[in-house]
């Protein structure tokens, strides 16, 4: 799932919608999830929703990629509703229209129930969506920004090189024709300049060089095309340009500048958050309709994330000892102050109780031996006394 989570994510990201498909690991009899982007036009997903905005189909175009089948690069079609799978295929030329898979295949429609059957409860739509919470691409706005960057890097290169290996021209105190004759037609192969070459010209011939461009000219328009970019997405120019030593802002200076880079993680992690719950609580339903136990699938669920902001591990600790001299229960620190896990949070509290039975253990014994001492005198309090009667002793509380 980590490996699939950053790859929805920036599927989303760059494409605007990315989605995960729920299905059942048959080797390893658990669910699974699969990644996979939009439709491009060819192959992808498409996503349906109602009026409402609540999903209630997906379609999955793809094509056969086993070389070694007679079929191969055929497209096929996957139809997703909420009690239902559907296969549809096409032949590899594309000659007829779409029609059920064959029967050597499997199964056409695959019941998605809790019975895995027809007419038990739907598990839900095995497709979800991770939307970009704008709509749209993250890096779309910006293709034309990028472009007009490269072009200014390509002559940027150009000028280094005219720069390094200057351009030479020859002017003549006559006109051209005059100076150079049917027996000159070398003069041109002698302005070929390569390390150790001497240029020989003939009489009245002034060489000069053509200067370069500007190189800082260029890299005034590079900076401003980052910041452009920049400003754009949202995203610290020192991300974009090679920053380093002491350029590299710290402390409440990075706070400031990462503000709004935070702002849009955080606006996606709860746009993610939603879709994370909807495909584990899918997987769960799976899981029970296969027969598995232990979960409660409709349970409340949610997501934990890490820290979208870069974290300063000395100035949260010291936030969260002074938070804590405020009376703030130590588990809220653990994960929200320090960044802690809420299965990092359980073990350190089952790391605490040990500890302290540890510690009590410690002083339960060092009674005991404290008593021991004084029941051998007879007359320890809470020790074990002998009975005039010859009966055992009563142990002590």
């Amino acid at each position: 799932m980590d490996t699939y989570s950053i790859i929805v994510h920036r599927r989303a990201l760059r494409d605007g919608q990315g989605y995960l498909i729920v299905d059942w690991d048959a080797k390893n009899a658990v669910p699974r999830w699969k990644a996979n982007s939009r439709y491009d036009g060819d192959t992808g997903v498409t996503f349906h929703t109602d009026a409402n905005d609540v999903p209630f189909m997906a379609v999955k175009y793809w094509r056969r990629d086993d070389i070694l089948e007679d079929d191969y690069g055929a497209l096929r079609r996957t139809i997703y509703l909420p009690d239902r799978i559907m296969f549809y295929r096409q032949d590899a030329a594309g000659v007829y229209g779409w029609r059920p898979i064959d029967a050597q295949e499997g199964p056409a429609v695959q019941w998605w129930t809790d019975t895995m059957q027809e007419g038990g409860n739907p598990l839900g739509l095995a497709c979800i969506e991770f939307k970009n919470p704008s709509g749209e691409s993250e890096i779309e706005s910006i293709i034309g920004l990028q472009n007009a960057l490269n072009k200014l890097v390509l002559d940027m290169l150009a000028a280094g090189d005219a720069t390094g290996f200057q351009m030479l021209a020859v002017s003549y105190t006559q006109p051209l024709g005059g100076a150079v004759t049917d027996d000159d037609d070398e003069t041109t192969d002698d302005l070929r300049i390569a390390p150790g070459r001497i240029i020989e010209l003939g009489d009245g011939a002034k060489i000069t060089n053509i200067p370069p461009g500007d190189l800082s000219q260029l890299l005034k328009a590079i900076d401003s095309i980052t910041g452009f970019i920049a400003a754009s997405t949202r995203t610290p120019q020192y991300y974009l340009r090679p920053f380093g030593g002491a350029d590299v802002p710290s402390g409440e200076a990075l706070k400031q500048l990462e503000s709004a880079l935070v702002s849009r993680a955080t606006e996606r992690q709860a746009q993610f958050a939603t879709s994370w719950v909807e495909a584990l609580r899918v997987g769960a339903r799976l899981w029970l309709a296969m027969g598995g136990g232990g979960l409660d699938a409709e349970a409340g669920m949610s997501t934990t994330w890490d820290a979208a902001a870069v974290r300063n591990e000395l100035y949260d600790t010291q936030v969260a000892t002074g938070e804590q001299a405020l009376g703030i229960p130590e588990e809220v620190l653990w994960q929200r102050r320090l960044g802690y896990s809420p299965s990092d949070v359980e073990e350190f509290k089952r790391m605490a109780a040990r500890k302290a039975a540890d510690n009590l253990a410690n002083v339960v014994g060092a009674l005991n031996i404290g008593n021991t001492g004084t029941a051998a005198n007879g007359a320890g309090a809470g020790g074990a006394t002998g009975q005039p009667n010859g009966e055992p002793a009563e142990a002590g509380v």
